[in-house]
């Protein structure tokens, strides 16, 4: 079977055959990358799965689970009584976890009750001889996401209950209700394309205004006009909430709703607080069983932990009448809460004051409609104001540089994006290293080559720009230099155009080619080469990944479009490290023993585990690397020892295989469960403030930035030397730049 993958290095969609790829098509690293390991150390779901199946599942009963994965909830309804006649059947189409369930179900002595089907459910059929004899009398499944809706849950259980399950059979869960607040957050306010837009203002010296798209309402908070995105939020600092809990939307998944018919809600609410609309948090709450007894919920901890004194009081009673109590939710990764964050926030509403929020979904999403009262439209906006939708192009109008919103959004995903480039300093930083550039002050050159001539007139050169940047293009093209853009996205391509039309500058000052870097015309030889760098492609994977910039600086070299006098902003990169401490990651990641009486000990070796202490694995052993952003990890993060620089990149040499090893002493007492990896991006060498770092916060707090987190298969710990002179052996790093996917 031939399948489509993206060439990191390149760029281009290749084909490939299944099963005779390179390491990174191994399914191993696909699953142990996953949040499967995440889904078996979540206790409280597992606990709440089991006690629905419980209730629901009769002897001689059949059950079907839809998703297996690891085959957990299909081995928990098998053993619910000891039934000869009891069938379950499940379906699982990934070929890694269909195998892994196999073997677990075989481990489990259940091949006998539990028959394995290798297709989606809507692709079963029904009747003698088919893969389901009879339709179910209960039907499990855990296909949600933070969004509840976004692993395709209405579609599935819309089929499944018309045809494979009997009427009025159990469906686990029964209902979901999803519920949300209105906040105030500014750090929220930062993921938007008015944040975005009036940054760029500020680094371009520009009046910076959006125009709406068609369709946008005046006055107030827009609209239904929003991006969601998921995070924890408890770990936003900033956030504060101005009005309480709502219910929205209410599933009954025994009878979800219509293709043609989604459900819609309007709620009235009221501010308990004075404040700034920035965004909605959501969050959803499933009823395990028809009873709505058993209960488990996405909620933000600080909502938890006010209504704490109510679930004591419902433990109780579900303990008198004989009902599960589902034990304390730990952190988890799989499922987070959910942001709304409305494109034109900013209005102020005041305390007691009315706010509208409409809700309604598709079949993968939600979306909501936020107005606040008109006369209070304006009252806290930010600088950058929106303007009102019209028919007319980009133009400067009273001094003001008017870009389209639309592209100022889909260029700005996904929203850790938004929020760098809301980031003032990053584009100071930027435009610092630019400006030496072209004044001929840089040592951004090849190790080899000597700086360019400080006396030449740099206006008639060619700055070309690698990525999706915006700000380098437009400050070379602002200080008179011609600039080519390669490979912009259709957004990138759109919004130079526009923002070169609206500033005035001549039609050939900002040119687009959507070509590969070696398909360059020959006329164009580039005095500087910008990037940020940023592909759209390599984002959500880890940092280094971006790496492609150096291939793409290799071949514009081999073409002969960059010489080696041709300055290169950034030069270098260094990958760095720090030991730390990050418990309830580490946790999440720590092999599967038996689940409510389940053995998954099996499971481990594919779903990436770490090992526990004693167990005489060396803390060096080669286990995965996983994409995140330390504040989103859980919280408790403490750093253990200084920085330090593991790798060292220099972009005017050829692509290299390089290995680096380095020993570091404590400097903290604690438990070294992590590894935590970022780059810094080195704009000019001969100015050590001029780089670009993707550091986390010493003390974990909210950031832009993204890491690559190593656990550690033994933790370590550590206690600082009192001579200053031992220390902390920390992992070799490997870094083979021909593949960039560690």
């Amino acid at each position: 079977m031939f399948l489509q993958r993206l060439n990191r290095c390149t760029g281009e969609v290749e084909w490939v055959c299944a099963g005779e790829g390179t390491d990174e098509e191994d399914p191993t690293l696909r699953v142990s990358g996953s949040a499967y390991l995440d889904m078996l150390s979540d206790h409280k779901r597992n606990v709440a799965y089991h006690a629905a199946l419980k209730e629901a599942v009769a002897p001689g009963s059949s059950v079907l689970d839809i998703g297996t994965g690891t085959g957990l909830l299909a081995m928990m309804a098998a053993r619910v009584n000891d039934s000869a006649a009891q069938r379950v059947f499940a379906c699982e189409t990934f070929p890694p976890m269909r195998r892994l369930a196999r073997k677990l179900i075989g481990e489990n002595d259940l091949m006998d009750r539990i028959t394995l089907v290798d297709k989606r459910s809507d692709d079963m059929g029904v009747g003698p001889d088919l893969d389901l004899p009879i339709p179910a009398d209960v039907l499990v499944t855990e296909i949600f996401d933070s969004e509840l809706l976004g692993e395709g849950l209405l579609p599935t259980l819309r089929d499944a209950v018309g045809r494979l399950v009997k009427p009025g059979g159990a469906i686990i869960p029964a209902a979901a209700t999803v519920y949300a607040q209105v906040v105030e957050c500014p750090t929220l306010a930062l993921h938007t394309p008015e944040s975005v837009a009036h940054n760029l203002g500020t680094a371009l010296g520009w009046d910076c205004k959006l125009r709406r798209r068609e369709g946008g309402v005046e006055g107030g908070v827009a609209s239904s006009d929003g991006t969601m995105m998921e995070l924890h939020v408890d770990a936003l600092n900033d956030l504060r909430p101005l009005t309480d809990p709502f219910a929205c939307l209410h599933f009954d998944l025994g009878a979800p709703p219509a293709e043609d018919s989604p459900l819609s809600c309007t709620t009235r609410v009221t501010a308990r607080s004075s404040g700034r609309v920035d965004a909605l948090v959501v969050w959803w709450e499933l009823e395990m069983d028809s009873s709505g007894t058993l209960r488990i919920d996405t909620a933000p901890w600080y909502v938890k932990r006010g209504r704490n004194q109510q679930e004591g009081v419902n433990a109780e009673r579900a303990a008198s009448e004989g009902a599960a109590a589902l034990p304390e939710q730990a952190w988890r990764d799989h499922w987070k809460q959910c942001v709304w964050i409305l494109r034109r926030g900013g209005s102020h509403v005041a305390r007691d004051e009315t706010i509208v929020v409409g809700a309604t979904h598709d079949d993968v999403s939600l979306s909501f409609v936020v107005d606040v009262a008109a006369k209070n439209a304006g009252h806290g906006r930010p600088p950058c104001a929106v303007q009102g939708s019209g028919s007319g192009s980009e133009c400067l109008e009273e001094g003001k540089v008017v870009l389209p919103e639309a592209e100022m959004e889909a260029l700005h995903r996904p929203c850790a994006r938004t929020w760098a480039l809301s980031d003032p300093q990053r584009s100071k930083t930027y435009a610092a290293a630019l400006a030496r550039a072209l004044r001929g002050e840089t040592s951004g050159v090849a190790a080899d080559a000597r700086a360019v001539d400080a006396t030449a007139q740099r206006g008639d050169d060619v700055v070309l720009s690698l990525g999706e940047g915006i700000v380098m293009p437009l400050l070379a093209a602002q200080a008179g230099s011609r600039v080519v853009a390669l490979q912009p996205s259709p957004p990138t391509k759109r919004l130079l155009a526009a923002a070169a039309a609206a500033a005035g500058f001549p039609p050939a000052q900002i040119r687009s080619l959507n070509c590969a870097p070696e398909q360059l015309p020959p006329s164009i030889c580039a005095s500087v080469l910008v990037s940020e760098p940023f592909y759209a492609e390599c984002a959500g994977q880890v940092p280094w990944a971006q790496l492609r910039y150096w291939y793409d600086v290799c071949r514009l070299r081999e073409s002969c479009a960059i010489t080696p006098q041709t300055v290169l902003l950034p030069c270098r990169a260094t990958l760095c490290g720090v030991g730390a401490s990050l418990p309830e990651l580490a946790r999440t990641r720590r092999p599967a023993g038996v689940l409510e009486g389940v053995n998954l000990l099996g499971a481990n070796a594919l779903l990436g585990a770490s090992a526990q202490p004693g167990a005489g694995q060396d803390s060096s052993d080669p286990l995965l690397i996983l994409p995140q952003s330390v504040w989103q990890c859980g919280g408790e993060y403490s750093e253990l020892t200084a920085h330090f620089d593991l790798l060292h990149f220099d972009f005017g040499s050829s692509v290299k295989a390089l290995e680096g090893e380095k020993t570091v002493p404590a400097q903290v007492a604690g438990v070294c469960d992590v590894i935590v990896l970022w780059l810094e991006w080195h704009l000019d060498t001969e100015v050590p403030s001029c780089s670009v770092s993707g550091a986390p916060a010493e003390d974990g707090a909210p950031m832009h930035t993204e890491q690559g987190v190593k656990i550690l298969s033994c933790p370590q710990m550590l206690v600082p030397p009192l001579d200053g002179t031992s220390g902390a052996s920390m992992p070799r790093a490997q870094e083979d730049a021909s593949r960039k996917t560690n």
